[in-house]
């Protein structure tokens, strides 16, 4: 025996939906029944025919898919997937009959029904002239994005196409790309003073570790009910998050920043394996291999070791010696394009650069100099009268073997090419770097050569190294207070339009800030015109009672205050006597 309307019983005999399953010829009345629906058309004039014992003809929309699917998969088979339009009656056709026609009730054994697209709102339609292919909108946003966007969403939901749906994906995005930029420099600041710091055994344990063991575990999770990714993605941003914060809170011991940046590691490869999953991500080292942890259990064994799970078991062993050879991080892959580019512009910009010091008098010799007698050294680049291939200059002077020997090497642009250009490109920034820390503390230039050189460096930054991807960013303190080791700035490749975007956006951001800054100050004026001993008074909806000096004693139910509750509110009226003296003194100097 078998059943119609599996799986949308409410629909039986639902006339109206029936008939727009099968279109003009729900209007015949050669049907023994409302109900039935066609599974042999006859053909018009121009159309496609085959004959048989009906005449010449075509099949039915539900039996055409049903006959497609089963050739493939047989009589059964495990997903069944269509928009959850086609619920009723396409699906349920197509299973009535199937299971008919093989003679058992279980042709399919799960129904996957995603949710409608909607643009602005409203139903994608070419009447109504919101018809979004994918060649159009690919032409305004990136493949990631747009991946993105949909992952951030239900598969069975409702998603609608706007400015908001996308700025939810941009923002992940950018969320993305900040963590993985922070983790390259945290790899870079380790390096730097490693060497100049004792290092000393770590056990395993580490805050992070725990994290990204109970994430990983989450995502899990999520994946196996009903593939919630978009819960998935939340928790990934959580630890991204976090893992952020560890990066920009860095441990006051440098000898733990070896071990911190292996930890970081390991995050970033989990979210980078996941990524390249869901396609957001391209193959690079660190996304090499499986999210799923070494640990699991998968149908009903442990995962295989040829997908590389991340190990979390075992105890990392800090060393220095291969942080930049794993300082790629990155959702995009590396290219030898990619890495020329960005070569020869930060070379062209630096030069720049150094010739506008040059002009300035003997202020910045020196530095000039030390930079360009350094590159040469170590790199074999005059900086002054530059080669056509820099790149194959670069790596024969730090690798015994060959660019092309080095780009046949798994992943060797990344582990091999990668070190070299990234070690080159932070010795031509910290010319940079070098002359705004004279010119910031010595106070040998006057304000009109400041100006033109802060400018020539703000143009470095923010337009010339920009049009490569190169994103470079000052840190707060050029020297480690220890040490006393000058520290790099924040340098790595990023999508060059995301950097335009940056550049862009700056301005509207600053404004923001200042606005906001202004609206704080007003507000912080306003409150502290009023006197200390009236500021609880005006607050009659919370309390009843007051002292000698404003503080409340009682609620409002006339109900006396406990001593945390007066301690409180003491602290409250000790700032704002300070607001208030401020406010006083200011009023004073401005009268």
């Amino acid at each position: 025996m078998h059943f119609y309307g599996k799986l949308v019983p409410t629909a039986y005999g639902d006339t109206e939906q029936l008939a727009a399953g099968e279109g003009e010829l729900a209007a015949g009345g050669e049907k023994r029944s409302p109900s039935d629906f066609a599974l042999w058309k006859s053909s018009k004039r121009g159309e496609p025919a085959w004959p048989s014992p009906w005449g010449l003809g075509r099949p039915g929309w539900h039996i055409e898919c049903s006959v497609m699917a089963s050739n493939v998969l047989g009589d059964s088979m495990e997903i069944h997937s269509g928009g959850v339009d086609l619920r009723f009656p396409h699906h349920d056709n197509e299973l009535a009959q199937s299971e008919a026609y093989f003679g058992h009730s279980h042709w399919v054994h799960y129904f996957l029904h995603s949710g409608h697209l909607t643009i602005s709102g409203c139903k994608m339609s070419k009447s109504l002239k919101n018809f979004i292919t994918i060649r159009d909108a690919l032409k305004c946003h990136s493949a990631r994005r747009l991946r993105l966007t949909f992952l951030l969403h239900s598969w069975r939901d409702t998603m609608d196409y706007s400015q908001d749906t996308l700025a939810e994906a941009i923002s992940y995005e950018k969320t993305l790309v900040d963590f993985l930029y922070n983790a390259t420099n945290l790899h870079l600041l380790a390096n730097t003073l490693a060497a100049s710091c004792r290092q000393s055994s770590h056990s395993s344990e580490h805050p992070l570790r725990s994290h990204l063991a109970k994430t990983q575990q989450e995502v899990y999770d999520a994946l196996c009910d009903s593939c919630d990714i978009r819960h998935a993605l939340a928790v990934v941003k959580e630890l991204v998050c976090l893992t952020d914060q560890y990066i920009l809170q860095l441990p006051n011991h440098k000898t733990d920043l070896v071990h911190l940046a292996d930890h970081v590691y390991l995050v970033a490869s989990f979210v980078l394996r996941l990524l390249r999953v869901l396609g957001v991500a391209d193959l690079t080292l660190a996304s090499d291999g499986t999210p799923v942890p070494a640990d699991a259990t998968v149908a009903g064994g442990k995962i295989s070791s040829k997908l590389r799970p991340i190990q979390l078991d075992f105890d990392l062993k800090s060393d220095p010696s291969n942080l930049l050879q794993r300082s790629w991080l990155s959702l995009d892959a590396l290219t030898v394009e990619r890495v020329v580019a960005a070569l020869q512009t930060t070379l062209t910009a630096t030069q720049t650069l150094a010739s506008a010091l040059m002009t300035e008098g003997d202020i910045f010799t020196d530095i000039v100099d030390d930079v360009t007698a350094n590159v040469h050294k170590e790199f074999g680049l005059h900086l002054f009268n530059l080669p056509t291939d820099c790149l194959t200059l670069a790596v024969k002077a730090k690798s015994k073997r060959t660019l092309s020997q080095l780009l046949d090497t798994p992943f060797g642009l990344e582990t091999e090419i990668w070190p070299i250009v990234f070690s080159l490109l932070l010795q031509l920034v910290l010319l940079r770097q070098s002359a705004r820390a004279r010119l910031l503390t010595t106070g040998a230039a006057d304000k009109a050569q400041k100006q033109r050189i802060l400018s020539a460096c703000d143009r470095m930054r923010d337009k010339d190294l920009v049009i490569a991807g190169v994103r470079l960013q000052d840190r707060t303190s050029a020297a480690d207070l220890v040490s006393g080791i000058q520290l790099p700035p924040c340098l790595g490749l990023v999508d060059a339009s995301i950097l335009a975007e940056e550049v862009r956006d700056k301005p509207k951001q600053e404004n923001d800030k200042q606005a906001k800054k202004l609206r704080s100050e007003a507000a912080a004026g306003k409150t502290g015109s009023q006197h200390p001993s009236e500021f609880f008074r005006s607050q009659l909806d919370k309390y009843s009672a007051f002292d000698d000096k404003g503080i409340p004693t009682h609620d409002l139910n006339g109900n006396e205050l406990s001593k945390s509750q007066l301690k409180k509110l003491k602290k409250v009226y000790d700032a704002q006597v300070k607001r208030h003296e401020a406010f006083m003194k200011s009023k004073s100097v401005t009268e």
